[in-house]
C-alpha cells in the first residue's frame, strides 16, 4: 500500500495523518509495506506487528518465499514472483511492539491466524461486528479465501479461515493485494 493512498482516503472520510494513533501490520508482505516508513514519519505512531513478521519489517531478512507455480488468481502471479525474487523492496522500519493473540490495540482483539504468512494477524472487534482478516480473505480480483500461490501453510491457513468463519462479523476488512506502491 502506498502513504499516499492512504492519506487521500483519510481526507475522504475527513480525517488527517494526526488522526493516526496505531499503525497494525496483519504481516509482512510488501502490498502491506509499501507505505509504511513514510506514514510512520508523518504520524509518529506506533507499528505493531507479530514479531515473527518484524524482522522482514525491518529488512533484516526477506520474507518466506511462496510457491513458484501459478495459481488462481493468474493476475496475481506475477506478484508471486515479485515477492520470490524481492524485487519491490521497501524501506526499513523498526516494529514498536509486537502483538499475539488476546491482546488489544486500542478497543481491538488480535487474533493469531496463521498460514497466510507465519505471524499473520486477524482482529476482531465484537463490539462492531467489525473482522480485519488480512490476507486470509482477499477481495481482489474476485473474493475468496486467500490467494493458494501466497500461502506458506496450507493447514494452518484452513484453520485460520474456519476460527474466523465462525466470529460473528458483519463488517469484513479484507485487504486488496497487488496493490502496493511507493510514499
Amino acid at each position: 500500500m502506498d502513504a499516499k493512498r492512504i492519506l487521500t482516503k483519510l481526507q475522504a472520510i475527513g480525517k488527517t495523518v494526526q488522526d493516526i494513533k496505531h499503525i497494525i501490520l496483519t504481516h509482512a508482505h510488501r502490498s502491506h509495506l509499501g507505505g509504511l516508513a513514510r506514514l510512520k514519519e508523518l504520524t509518529g505512531a506506533p507499528v505493531y506487528a507479530h514479531e515473527w513478521e518484524a524482522d522482514i519489517v525491518s529488512r533484516d531478512r526477506r520474507a518466506q518465499p511462496v510457491s513458484i507455480l501459478p495459481y488462481p488468481p493468474y493476475r496475481a502471479y506475477p506478484l508471486q514472483i515479485g515477492l520470490n525474487l524481492d524485487i519491490a523492496k521497501h524501506a526499513p522500519v523498526n516494529v514498536d511492539h509486537f502483538v499475539h493473540e488476546g491482546d488489544r490495540v486500542g478497543p481491538v482483539p488480535v487474533l493469531f491466524a496463521p498460514g497466510h504468512s507465519p505471524g499473520h494477524l486477524a482482529f476482531y472487534w465484537p463490539e462492531r461486528r467489525a473482522l480485519i482478516a488480512g490476507d486470509a480473505i482477499c477481495t481482489w480480483p474476485t473474493f475468496m479465501l486467500g490467494w493458494k500461490g501466497f500461502t506458506l501453510n496450507q493447514k494452518q491457513h484452513l484453520a485460520s479461515l474456519r476460527r474466523l468463519a465462525e466470529l460473528d462479523a458483519e463488517v469484513l476488512a479484507a485487504t486488496l493485494p497487488g496493490r502496493s506502491g511507493r510514499a
